[in-house]
């Protein structure tokens, strides 16, 4: 599993849920907050193929991957 930030619409939150859990978790991150008030940022641990799905059925949502060296 790879960890992604996922910029998406505010409204959309909720649509996180639709993921099963063992394949889309959910990392807690207070500290990020969006600039924006019809956006939000939140951290996922995913794989890239589940991202690749998710980001087929809402393609308004943005996905960048946090890679370590």
């Amino acid at each position: 599993m790879t960890t992604f930030v996922v910029h998406l619409p505010a409204e959309d939150i909720c649509r996180m849920s639709l993921f099963n859990p063992g394949a889309v978790q959910r990392v807690p991150s207070p500290q990020l907050v969006s600039l924006r008030p019809d956006r939000a940022i939140m951290v996922v641990r995913a794989t890239f193929r589940t991202v690749n799905k998710m980001a087929k059925m809402f393609p308004d949502w943005r996905f960048q991957a946090l890679l370590g060296n």
